[in-house]
């Protein structure tokens, strides 16, 4: 998903409005506003996001002083669990969130929980990279993300300032970046802001396979219908060896192809379950999620739930619901 979006496609009197309401609707990361912008305003939003990941790169001038909040009401709007990295670009502005309270200066950065109830801002120019990480994701990274909430890092020096000009560099590039690129730079730019953060980011061996992991698996979920997703091809993707992608998959007790097959498997037995609804064949269905053999593709569904494809669709239509003792 990649959204730009500016007042400038806007009529004069009409910025102001139209500012506040895309703020508030118009992105995944709901926000309030409870100070009114300037009927002239300029306001610029450049969103980059995939697989949970995103880059924000947000400007807003001439404001006297903007506020945003997020309440309960905004973070159940917002899509998806997440911890940001928040880059002050503008003037200084001051951050409540629950109890702590603390400013932050031009070229300082935090770590914020997407969880978390506040309200910020201050006077213009307004402008703020945000990095969204899945929060399962960075704690995989960071361990002990949620001790470094709300504390202000110095990103103009040494390895904070490493940390901000890849964020800066991800804000530039990232209307030219493909989503696959996108991911791969997140899980780098993690490592930088553990750095920076005072952590020790070198992972060991199976941490390091984690993360790994975590990457190929969101590389292939979107992909389970292509019939060509083979290993060579993913771990191009992921800019590994097919060696190392075997040896991550193997430290999770268990193979690429394995993993792959039952993801398809579970997904063509979803869909056997909706067939009196689609009107769709079994052969559909297997094809579809990337076999391109019906006799395999009925040996595996037989050897992971215990019944033929077949079987499953008469059983579920006798009793409407799976057989008991069947694995999932």
């Amino acid at each position: 998903m990649e959204l730009v979006w500016s007042t400038a496609e806007h009529r004069p009197r009409r910025r102001a409005e139209a500012a506040e309401e895309f703020l508030t609707n118009g992105t995944p990361y709901a926000l309030g506003l409870s100070r009114r912008l300037h009927e002239d305003v300029s306001a610029k939003v450049h969103l980059k996001r995939h697989d949970g990941f995103s880059v924000i790169d947000f400007q807003c001038d001439p404001v006297d002083c903007l506020e945003l909040y997020r309440s309960n009401s905004e973070i159940e709007r917002t899509q998806g669990d997440f911890l940001g990295a928040v880059l002050v670009l503008g003037a200084s502005q001051e951050f409540q969130f629950g109890r702590s309270e603390f400013s932050a200066k031009h070229g300082e950065f935090f770590l914020y929980g997407g969880e978390q109830t506040g309200r910020w801002g201050g006077p213009g120019p307004f402008r703020e990279l945000i990095l969204f990480f899945p929060t399962d994701f960075l704690r995989g990274v960071l361990p002990n993300a949620h001790d470094h909430l709300g504390k202000p890092v110095d990103g103009r020096r040494g390895l904070g300032a490493l940390f901000t000009t890849q964020m800066r560099t991800l804000a530039r590039e990232m209307a030219d970046m493909e989503c696959d690129d996108l991911s791969a730079a997140m899980l780098l730019t993690s490592l930088q802001l553990a750095d920076a953060l005072g952590a020790a980011a070198t992972l060991s061996p199976g941490r390091w396979c984690t993360v790994t992991r975590e990457r190929a698996r969101r590389y292939i979920l979107p992909r389970l219908h292509q019939s060509d997703l083979t290993p060579a091809r993913i771990a191009g993707a992921l800019g590994i060896s097919v060696r190392y992608l075997h040896l991550v998959f193997e430290s999770g007790n268990t193979t690429v192809g394995t993993w792959v097959r039952r993801q398809r498997l579970e997904r063509c037995r979803r869909d056997i379950l909706m067939m009196g609804r689609t009107g769709r064949s079994i052969t559909d269905i297997a094809y579809s999620w990337g076999f391109n053999d019906s006799s395999h593709f009925a040996k595996a569904f037989r050897k992971e739930y215990g019944l033929s494809p077949t079987e499953y669709r008469e059983r579920v239509e006798i009793d409407g619901d799976l057989p008991l003792g069947m694995r999932i």
